[in-house]
């Protein structure tokens, strides 16, 4: 039997302030396609394991300082037992870490305790303005039962494609009712991966905006242009997968 907590609970602060808190936990199923979700370029041959997650605990306070604005300060812990982290190998299922640098990815499996500090700022100013922004500083603690795993681990136990730092910032814009104006920009900072000749190598950060815009032609019909990756920064999101550079979408829709 498992320990899987169910629990959350609020409170007011004060007129302008709530505290927000829950603790649950349990069995997370893995499946090939679940790896898929997470890791397009997963090994055919593999079967995710089933983890266990038997805390994940978070809290957090809503905060209106002013009427448009809401600030909200959090902070988590969570800890996973047999979660699945991916790195480059040979297919097949071969366990040969670090020693196949391929196209395809497989798994090694780590308990993962992961402490998350952040903050969110939602800002609307009478829904033509609207301004989103967050960041977190996450710290990862990974062991492994492998022995000689765990010994690599030692002094710089990160956890591979997760990021230390995530931060994104999104503005809205909505001129008059016809009109619809964005801009994105995502950081992903202090990712490690496995490669084949280093088990915990640093990765080039992330970073990713995009501005877009739509119209609205009467009620049935809307252009929309969408510029991606404006900085032209040839990231890995995985290890030894360029994504592609400056990009545009233009196209439109009808409804009926």
């Amino acid at each position: 039997m498992k320990w899987a907590p169910n629990l959350s609970g609020s409170t007011s602060l004060s007129d302008k302030a709530a505290f927000r808190v829950s603790l649950d936990g349990g069995i997370l199923l893995g499946t090939y396609r679940d790896g898929l979700d997470r890791n397009p370029y997963l090994d055919p041959y593999l079967k995710l394991k089933t983890a266990y997650q038997p805390i994940n605990l978070q809290a957090a306070i809503d905060w209106r300082p002013i009427k448009d604005l809401r600030l909200t300060p959090r902070i988590g812990y969570s800890r996973t037992n047999d979660k699945a982290f991916f790195y480059n190998a040979l297919p097949g299922g071969t366990d040969r870490i670090n020693h196949a640098y391929g196209q395809l990815f497989s798994v090694l499996y780590m308990n993962e305790n992961r402490l998350s500090i952040g903050s969110e700022a939602y800002y609307n100013f009478r829904s033509k303005l609207r301004f989103f922004a967050e960041a977190h500083y996450n710290q990862y603690i990974n062991y492994s039962d492998d022995a000689g795993i765990d010994s690599q681990l030692a002094g710089h136990r990160k956890a591979w494609y997760q990021p230390g730092v995530d931060a994104r910032f999104r503005l809205d814009a909505s001129p008059f009712k016809q009109l619809s104006l964005f801009a994105d920009y995502q950081i992903m900072a202090m990712r490690y991966a496995s490669t084949s000749t280093e088990f915990m190598h640093r990765m080039d950060d992330i970073h990713d905006l995009s501005m877009g815009a739509s119209w609205q032609l009467g009620n049935n019909v809307q252009l929309f242009v969408r510029l991606n990756n404006l900085l032209d920064q040839r990231y890995e999101v995985w290890n030894a997968y360029k994504v592609h550079g400056l990009s545009a979408l233009i196209g439109g829709y009808v409804t009926f």
